[in-house]
């Protein structure tokens, strides 16, 4: 073949076949010996491999891309499903016995109370944390003046996180208790 160079303008002649697959080393210990194993041929004799460095499927082995994306998209699917839309959205159907759209209103409930739960204990965990700083920053202050200004605007927070998680509270209350009116669960 013969190609120009684009420096010179010369023409310049190429062979066209390359020997390379003929230079390679064709036995195992060869390969070996070059450091061009495969970690699969050659498994006995170097060190185990680890998942976290090196893949341990063969090559040419089936990946399996189509198995772990049905499993994934099934996960979101019963995510979605059990979620609070997801309940929602099922109680709107017109097919439902009374018995199960009964089970299905418990179900709902049952998640609301656990959400605000979690909600009020993540809350309170947070004003823990805070007390726990106002009273070390309290015990650090030498000045008595300056401690009773702390202590002034100490409590000033704790009032307004207290009220903070008592609304939260009553807020969680009065969803809960629309929730059950609407669902009939009410005497």
């Amino acid at each position: 073949m013969r190609v120009q160079d684009a420096e010179t303008g010369e023409w310049l002649v190429i062979p066209d076949t390359e020997d390379v697959a003929s230079t390679a080393p064709q036995s195992p210990g060869r390969y070996a010996a070059a450091g061009m194993f495969s970690p699969h041929s050659l498994r006995d004799s170097i060190a185990p491999i680890h998942a976290e460095t090196q893949s341990t499927r063969m090559l040419g082995d089936h990946v399996g891309w189509q198995s772990k994306m049905d499993a994934l998209r099934e996960e979101y699917a019963r995510a979605a499903r059990e979620s609070l839309r997801g309940l929602f959205a099922e109680l709107e159907n017109p097919h439902l016995t009374q018995l199960q759209r009964q089970e299905l209103q418990v179900k709902i409930l049952e998640k609301m109370k656990h959400r605000l739960k979690t909600q009020l204990e993540g809350l309170v965990a947070e004003e823990l944390a805070r007390e726990e700083d106002r009273q070390a920053k309290l015990h650090a202050e030498v000045s008595s003046v300056a401690r009773n200004r702390l202590a002034a605007k100490h409590a000033t927070e704790r009032s307004y996180y207290a009220s903070l998680i008592t609304h939260m509270r009553e807020e969680g209350n009065l969803l809960l208790t629309a929730t059950m009116e609407q669902f009939n669960m009410l005497r």
